[in-house]
């Protein structure tokens, strides 16, 4: 499709993000444009090329961890507020117990350590995901 025949559309970003692109590329519009189109490629690469691998204990954790927190563009991309969520999600239920701590304090550092070898668009992927923005089915959880 050439540009005369795209169609147009409208969109509402913050003003941190039109500097950004004004300071990158030769115009606003162009930025944008190059980022909403190369988007869909960009994650399809990142989905295919997943191959972090949680066990179904660990993935439980990441999810109720996840559960019911409203997700900014932020939190989607920031590996550090990840971690924090999981370090506070972990500090809630391992004040609970008394049994089996050791075992949830090494469950946390293999997630966190699993999440740190992660490239930033496969974490984005998940946390968009996580996030219910994605309907994606994410393969990633061993059997």
């Amino acid at each position: 499709m050439n540009n005369s025949t795209k169609p147009n559309t409208t969109l509402r970003i913050d003003l941190n993000t039109i500097d950004y692109y004004k300071s990158k590329y030769d115009t606003n519009h162009a930025g944008c444009v190059i980022a909403v189109e190369s988007f869909p490629f960009l994650r399809e690469e990142a989905l295919s090329s997943l191959d972090v691998k949680f066990t179904k204990h660990e993935w439980e954790f990441i999810e109720k961890a996840a559960h019911g927190k409203k997700m900014s563009v932020e939190d989607l991309t920031s590996r550090r507020r990840w971690e924090a969520e999981l370090g506070d999600y972990y500090d809630k239920i391992s004040s609970a117990i008394t049994d089996g701590k050791e075992e949830l304090t090494e469950k946390f550092k293999t997630i966190v350590l699993l999440i740190r070898g992660l490239s930033p668009m496969h974490r984005f992927v998940i946390r968009e995901y996580l996030a219910g923005k994605s309907q994606e089915k994410l393969d990633i959880i061993t059997k």
